[in-house]
């Protein structure tokens, strides 16, 4: 999976300690109908075995991501949003199977 961040991002996540993890979580419907899986993210240090993790240094991050989410072919874009003052990661695709 490639990974790629906006700057900006980068100068956020290094503001709050340089380390960052991408990781597989799953999203419930309504009253635990369904799942879906899907990326997430937390700043900080993994708690589970550095193992399960590749780990890559982008703009002087540390970037932990989760095996179970590396995917070949698949791209993940780290961007910083910002609603009513609030910054925030946002995670977007890049890419596809076919790329």
């Amino acid at each position: 999976m490639r990974i790629t961040m906006e700057p900006e991002a980068a100068e956020h996540i290094r503001r709050k300690g340089g380390q960052l993890i991408l990781f597989r979580a799953t999203m419930t419907g309504c009253c635990g109908i369904g799942s879906v899986p899907t990326p997430m993210w937390e700043i900080g240090r993994p708690r589970r075995p550095i193992q399960e993790y590749r780990v890559e240094e982008i703009q002087g991050v540390t970037v932990y991501l989760d095996r179970a989410l590396d995917l070949p072919g698949l791209g993940i874009h780290v961007g910083l949003d910002s609603v009513f003052g609030w910054r925030f990661l946002s995670l977007s695709p890049e890419g596809g199977l076919d790329s």
